[in-house]
Parts: structure tokens; sequence; C-alpha cells
């Protein structure tokens, strides 16, 4: 299982998707120089800062663990399943599929609290989302190794 290439990829998305369940934040917005509004894997928080540390003032918790979990659990099985090629080609072109579903979601509601937000607000992407885009490819590749090895698995077996 792991000398083969999309077992690799595999692994790097998971690690990154691990990483992010360490609370990377993925948008950072400054309404005023006092007053950050961070959005993570677990919510959006909003802090004041004053006399040299951050206070904060609010927490709402948006779900977005819950995906992260489930292509967690997604990659690992479709890792797990390398001896049954046909399994691990549809569960491989699922997770590429949910995963391009969860970036574009992503990148549409990014672009929507930048949209609504105050025109006086400055805004900044963070490293946990390029850490989510970067995932995308990475399983991209892993699907296509998978199919790159059926293909092989097929012509050997047709020259049987």
């Amino acid at each position: 299982m792991f000398q083969r290439i999309q077992s690799v990829y595999f692994i790097l998305s998971t690690l990154l998707f691990i990483v992010l369940l360490g609370g990377l934040d993925f948008l950072k917005f400054h309404e005023s120089s006092m007053e950050y509004h961070i959005v993570d894997l677990y919510g959006r928080s909003s802090y004041y800062y004053s006399k040299g540390s951050f206070q904060l003032i609010s927490n709402e918790f948006i779900p977005l663990v819950v995906p992260v979990l489930g292509m967690i659990l997604l990659l690992v099985s479709t890792m797990v399943s390398f001896k049954k090629i046909k399994r691990q080609l549809s569960l491989a072109r699922l997770t590429f599929l949910v995963n391009t579903f969860l970036v574009v979601v992503f990148v549409i509601w990014s672009t929507l609290l930048f949209v609504q937000g105050n025109a006086n607000a400055s805004n900044h992407i963070q490293l946990g989302f390029y850490v989510a885009v970067t995932t995308l490819p990475l399983t991209f590749f892993g699907y296509k190794g998978v199919l790159r090895d059926k293909t092989l698995l097929d012509s050997i077996n047709r020259l049987r």
C-alpha cells in the first residue's frame, strides 16, 4: 500500500486536514484598530484589543469541523481499501468530489463574508484557507494514481 504514489497523496491530504483541526485561522477581519473577527474551523470569534491583550467579545459556533472529520475518515477508508481496486477507485472518486464541493462552498462562503463585511474593514485570508485549498490537488492526484493502477491491472489481466 505505501509503495504506491496515491498513498503518498492521500496521506499528505489527511495530514493537511489534521493540521486544520489544530485551529488554523481561515479568515481575519479588522473592523477597527481595536476589533477583530476571526473565522476558523470551529466558528467565528470576535476579539477586542486593549492594553496589549485580546479580550473575547463573542464566539459563534459554526460546525465546519464535521465535514473535515468526514473527509479524514473518507481518506483513511480510501487508503485502507487497497486490496479491492474497484472499491478504492469509487472511494477515491467520492473523496475528490466531496473535497471539491467543500472547497467551492468555502470559497463562496468566504467571498460572501468579505462582501457582507464593513466597507472600512480590512479582510485577510489566513493560512487555513490555503491549507484547505491545497488538499484539492492532492486528492485529485491520489484519484489519478488509483485510476492508473486500475488500468495497469486491467491490462495485465487482459494479457493473461
